[in-house]
Formats: C-alpha cells, sequence, structure tokens
C-alpha cells in the first residue's frame, strides 16, 4: 500500500490525463492491497490466530467501517469476513493494525469504530486510516483510496489533516522537545513532514 491519495487537497493544477493516470495507479493500489497475504489477527479475547489476510475496503456510507478483513487459514479453506467489531487487531506481513474508535476524517464521515495502520509507536503514536471515495472519469468508475493521518498522546487522539492541524495543534504534542516544536511553528517543516517529525521526537525519549 503504497499510494494513497490524502483528504488534503491537490497544491496545483493538474491535467485531466494526470488525474486519469492518478486514479488508475491507486486504484491498482487497493487491487494489491486487497491481495491475500500471510499474517494473524487477535479476537476480543486476545486470541492469536494465524493464516492468510486480504484487507477489503468496503466505502461504507455513515458511521459504519470503511476496513475489513477476510481470513482463511490456507489457499482454498474456508473464508471468514471479519469487521472491527469482531477483533481487536491484525498484522500483514509488517504492516500492524488496531481499531480507533468515534473519530471523524472530515467534517462529513464519522466512524463509531474502524481499523488504522499504526505506523509509529512511541511517546506520540502515529494512526493511518484507510477509507475509498467512489469516482468516474470517461465512464468508468474506480474506488479511490483516501488516507487520513491521526496522533495519539496521553489517551487523547488528534486529526492531522490540515494546516492547521500542523502549525497550531502539532507544536504543542512536543512541548517536551521545544527546538522541534519552534521548527514546526517556523514553518521549517510541513505537512508532508509529519513522519519524520514524530520519529525524531520519539527518539529524543
Amino acid at each position: 500500500m503504497k499510494f494513497y491519495l490524502n483528504t488534503r487537497a491537490f497544491p496545483f493544477p493538474i491535467t485531466k490525463l494526470f488525474i486519469i493516470f492518478f486514479i488508475i495507479l491507486m486504484s491498482s493500489s487497493v487491487a494489491e492491497a486487497q491481495k491475500y497475504k500471510k499474517g494473524y489477527y487477535f479476537t476480543n479475547k486476545g486470541e492469536k490466530i494465524t493464516g492468510q489476510i486480504r484487507h477489503v475496503f468496503r466505502a461504507k456510507v455513515g458511521n459504519k467501517p470503511d476496513n475489513g478483513i477476510i481470513f482463511r487459514q490456507k489457499k482454498g479453506a474456508k473464508k471468514v469476513d471479519l469487521s472491527p467489531y469482531q477483533i481487536s487487531a491484525f498484522v500483514i506481513e509488517a504492516d500492524s493494525f488496531s481499531t480507533l474508535n468515534n473519530f471523524r476524517v472530515n467534517s462529513l464521515a464519522f466512524y463509531k469504530k474502524d481499523f488504522v495502520q499504526v505506523a509509529i509507536v512511541g511517546n506520540i503514536n502515529m494512526l493511518i486510516h484507510y477509507s475509498t471515495v467512489s469516482s468516474t472519469s470517461n465512464g468508468m468508475t474506480f474506488q479511490d483510496p483516501v488516507y487520513t493521518e491521526f496522533l495519539q498522546k496521553d489517551g487523547k487522539t488528534i486529526r492531522m489533516n490540515t494546516k492547521k492541524d500542523f502549525y497550531e495543534a502539532l507544536p504543542k504534542l512536543l512541548v517536551e522537545n521545544p527546538l522541534l516544536a519552534a521548527d514546526v511553528k517556523s514553518k521549517r517543516y510541513k505537512l508532508k513532514d509529519l513522519q519524520k517529525i514524530i520519529e525524531e521526537y520519539n527518539s529524543s525519549f
């Protein structure tokens, strides 16, 4: 899962041809994410179940989860469809996913519970929520990936989706590292540098 369209708007004009190419590229990324891969999941009771997992995007409307998995013990075995309400976490190869409760990715989309990728673990955790939106181009319908980043610290979850989130909320989370916080405030860093900043902050402990 390497190509994702952020919920942030593109900062520059894009030609129609580039948009079509970008949609096709990202749609192939969704298809790749939905192949069976080695992994395991944890039940709500903490039991670890190992086998093969396919991460699926359901494009639900409202507060239902966008993410789920289809699990099988091996090729040809019975398939089991699992939602964030049925299991607590899953791992596909090097990617770990947990559940997040009661969050928004924008002013319209609210989730009671969904899976998020655990990108960084430390004094500040970085989570990434994946979802999809439907779009049509030249008579073709695509499921376009969308990702939204969240930071967790001291039991609070903060969405990092806009420049305002980045330049106003992020420095408050970096208070133990005043030099790094000052660099963010002075706009030395940009929103695209979020992962680098969190890694640097966590390494100072």
